[in-house]
Parts: C-alpha cells; structure tokens; sequence
C-alpha cells in the first residue's frame, strides 16, 4: 500500500500556485516567467485554458540543479550568488 501511495503522490499534477508554494516562492508569477525563459520546465496541458506540472518532472528538475529535500519534505534551493564586480 505504500508503495501506491508513493507513486501516486509522484504522479501528482501541480497548478502554477502549488508549485510555487512548493518551491518556496512568493509569487506564482515567477512560474510562468521561468518557463518563458526557459529555465524551468514546461507544463502540461490538461484542458484548453489549464496548464499543470507533474511532481515527478519537478524533483527531477531539482535533482539536476543539486538542489535537496529535508527530512520533512520541505525543498532547500541554495541562494544563488551574484558575480562580484572587479574593484578598480
């Protein structure tokens, strides 16, 4: 049975609000304007106007960017670090 669970819980189809709460942004926004810049992966599209993310898609995005889950689920994403200006 946990088995089933589990992958079930992976199958899971995310909307753009639930990923971001899932990735630990403020803005759902920030979904879309990654996806148009190509710097996070596509939807899915369930229904003409209905755009969905699979889970699975999603840790495997993670994964690749070395990012990690903690021991209660939550995802640590590393804050990125800006290139430093050359000091004259």
């Amino acid at each position: 049975m946990a088995f089933n669970q589990a992958l079930r819980e992976e199958d899971l189809l995310l909307t753009r609000d639930q990923v971001a709460q899932m990735l630990g942004w403020t803005r759902p926004r920030t979904v879309t304007e990654l996806v148009n810049k190509g710097e996070f992966p596509k939807p899915i599209r369930v229904a003409p106007q209905t755009f969905r993310w699979q889970k699975k898609v999603l840790r495997a995005w993670l994964d690749a960017r070395d990012e990690s889950v903690n021991s209660d689920g939550t995802i640590i994403i590393p804050k990125r670090r800006g290139r430093r200006r050359a000091e004259a």
